[in-house]
């Protein structure tokens, strides 16, 4: 079996272009299926011997029945239409042949067999994702290439280790599932693995080769496992389909002491392996020092062999994200006591079922509606609100609760209740979209931002001295990160044609002291870059309007020289487009109304990208301008998801995984699993505990409760 492995790590992988089943035919074709094939070709031959006659061999016959006349004649009989055709015992089937290429009722079967045999397709055209591939086809035959190439991206997009494959479970259960599927080791699907690696990188390479700006997130995470840091790089851009994308390029081992110059040189050893260097728009980080000083080094790099977009004053995004969670751990550190008798409360309560059945029973009593408890992940914030929040509607609970089990000691008292109350209100404007795992396009931070900001002004005109407290030192730590005016911010904004500057006037004097001056900031940025993408977009129509010789000739003998009045009317477009139109396509976009459908509820389901493809023809320049700009990303959340791909790969069985190993598997499963549009689960650690109550009520528990408690309703 060892030998057999071997030979099939040592076969190169070739790509069939016209193969469409799957988007990587890459997996090398192994001996053993020509075994099974050849051994069922004896079969064959085996059963024409005891049967003294030779199969019928050609596919016409699969369309054909033998019938028998009533004067002992036998004929060929269309399995569709019926009609009887007389055929040659010497095994000739041109007749038949003749006949399905005419025959109506086989053109119709024909067609509807090719809608059921799974061909390649794309789906969720909204999203850009593919179909898995199924190996069911016309005559399909086990394909062992096929096998390979499906469990090494299995093994790559549910990152399952190597070993996995050897497992005599596993090897059961495929051959139950085909009896002809033969063991590969863990060598091969590790070689299978990194040339899908191969593959899609080279895929995604195309992808980006097309686009004209690349922002970027980065952060750095250290591995519990290893004890060796990593720094991922993930790349957001909207392809020419208008769809936002994200793709990690990047996890390395990062070697200490971990400098400023060690960053920089990895983000642009990373720029120079992908060939992006003159695409990169902006670079997200969050608020750590070592960052701001490897930004400035990256700024002076690129400053020195293209121009920055808007001087570059748009280069260094800080993550909003980031400075988010600064403000709420404030705000927590407040009632961190409360939030620790809650916690431990859910807990005591989780831990017997006779404790869970005496507390659904209380809540039963009470009228509560809410049927669950949730525990907390310490280290996530948003599940610590989450908790709090659910553990609000069951205050009148725990009391109750107390007093049937003696031992219960976690019992806030109102005063403490009605702080956890106050600080939820205030959190909850922060649980919307600059907290998500799946962050929106840059349009959408400034309104979210303003709602802070209005929160925590009137939190700071509260007359309750503990609201006064907490909201006063948040309000100090929205000041020291978004004082200064955020561009990117603004910009973005108002290239969603339902806020255009309106937005940036009304937020402005809430979230800036100094809003006009502010105000001014972002009109003068705008028309910058706008001027910006003005120059690239004549220049490209200059270029398109230059002969491909390099020669001019005089205008009669170019006109005359044309072959159609097409041709002639096209080299006339070429010459009006190069001069620029009285009012620029900025101008005539701030000047039209916002754009309002009262038909959607809160207009969630409007998506800026869309709006911007409907519109491109009509803003040409501006469109590509918007197209760079929604594409940035203001929080680093997106690499922050990897950190938790990169705990389930390195676990504690897999820690002697080789840096070099790990960034293939990493990047390599992001991009199986945005190929196939499938999200990754998080981590069980990482996910709030639910704690259930009972639904249907326990009567002879509850008669017990009612003797020994006095409810008072």
């Amino acid at each position: 079996m060892e030998g057999v492995e071997n030979k099939e790590q040592s076969t190169p992988i070739n790509v069939d272009a016209d193969e469409q089943p799957t988007p990587h035919n890459h997996i090398p074709s192994e001996n053993g299926s020509d075994k099974h094939q050849n051994a069922e070709i004896h079969g064959e031959e085996e059963e024409i011997v005891m049967k003294q006659k030779r199969k019928k061999t050609s596919k016409a016959w699969d369309g054909f029945t033998i019938v028998a006349l009533s004067n002992g004649t036998k004929k060929a009989q269309c399995n569709h239409c019926k009609t009887k055709l007389t055929y040659s015992d010497s095994g000739t089937t041109s007749t038949l042949k003749r006949h399905l290429l005419i025959c109506k009722p086989h053109k119709d079967y024909e067609e509807k067999q090719n809608l059921l045999n799974f061909p390649h397709i794309r789906s969720d055209g909204d999203a850009g994702h593919e179909k898995l591939p199924s190996l069911i086809r016309p005559n399909a035959k086990y394909d062992s290439n096929k096998m390979r190439e499906a469990i090494a991206t299995w093994v790559l997009g549910t990152e399952q280790p190597f070993s996995i494959v050897e497992d005599d479970l596993f090897v059961h259960m495929m051959k139950i599932a085909t009896p002809l599927f033969e063991k590969i080791s863990r060598t091969s699907t590790k070689s299978d693995c990194f040339k899908i690696y191969e593959y899609e990188k080279k895929t995604l390479k195309t992808l980006i080769k097309a686009t004209s700006k690349i922002s970027l997130t980065t952060d750095c995470w250290k591995s519990s496992h290893q004890k060796i840091e990593y720094m991922v790089i993930t790349g957001h851009f909207i392809d020419h389909n208008w769809r936002l994308q994200k793709r990690v390029l990047s996890f390395v081992h990062v070697p200490p002491p971990r400098t400023r110059l060690d960053i920089a040189d990895g983000i642009y050893k990373c720029l120079k392996h992908w060939e992006i260097e003159d695409k990169i728009f902006t670079i997200s980080v969050d608020n750590a020092a070592y960052n701001d000083r490897a930004l400035r080094r990256l700024k002076e790099i690129f400053s020195r062999v293209r121009k920055l977009t808007c001087g570059g004053r748009l280069f260094h995004v800080r993550c909003c994200a980031h400075i988010l969670n600064i403000l709420v751990k404030d705000g927590l550190a407040m009632i961190d006591s409360v939030i620790g008798e809650v916690r431990e409360g859910i807990k005591y309560i989780n831990n017997s079922e006779a404790r869970l059945q005496t507390f659904s029973n209380i809540a039963h009593q009470l009228q509560i509606q809410d049927r669950k408890l949730l525990l907390d992940v310490p280290t996530r914030w948003n599940s610590t609100y989450d908790m709090l929040s659910v553990a609000l509607k069951f205050k009148d609970v725990f009391p109750r609760f107390a007093e049937y089990e003696p031992h219960f000691h976690h019992l806030p008292n109102d005063e403490e209740w009605a702080h956890v109350e106050s600080v939820c209100e205030i959190l909850k404007v922060c649980m919307n979209v600059i907290s998500g795992s799946d962050y929106p396009t840059s349009n959408l931070y400034l309104i979210e931002v303003f709602r802070v900001k209005e929160t925590l002004d009137k939190g700071a005109l509260s007359k309750n001295d503990f609201i006064k407290t907490m909201v006063t030192k948040m309000k100090e730590k929205f000041d020291k990160y978004w004082g200064e005016c955020h561009l990117v911010m603004a910009i973005a904004s108002v290239l969603d044609p339902r806020f255009k500057m309106k937005l940036v006037e009304f937020s402005f004097p809430t979230i800036y002291s100094n809003a006009e001056k502010n105000i001014e900031e972002v009109k003068k940025a705008l028309y910058e870059m706008y001027e910006e993408y003005l120059e690239i977009h004549d220049a490209s129509v200059r270029e398109a309007a230059t002969p491909a010789n390099g020669c001019e000739g005089n205008e009669v003998s170019k006109t005359t020289s044309l072959g159609s009045g097409w041709e002639a009317f096209g080299e006339f477009i070429k010459n009006t487009d190069l001069e620029r139109p009285e009012k620029s396509e900025l101008d005539m976009y701030l000047e039209e109304s916002v754009y309002r459908n009262q038909g959607q509820n809160g207009m969630d389901s409007f998506k800026a990208l869309e709006w911007w493809n409907v519109h491109k023809l009509k803003y040409r320049v501006l469109s590509k301008m918007a197209m760079d700009v929604l594409a940035i990303p203001i929080s680093t959340v997106a690499s922050e998801a990897t950190f938790s791909a990169g705990g389930r790969v390195i676990d504690p069985y897999r820690s002697s995984l080789a840096p070099d190993t790990v960034q293939k598997l990493i990047c390599g499963g992001d991009w199986i699993r945005h190929r196939y549009g499938i999200k990754k689960k998080l981590k069980k650690e990482e996910i709030p505990i639910e704690v259930l109550l009972a639904t249907e009520t326990n009567y002879a528990g509850l008669n017990l409760l009612q003797g020994r408690l006095n409810f008072e309703f």
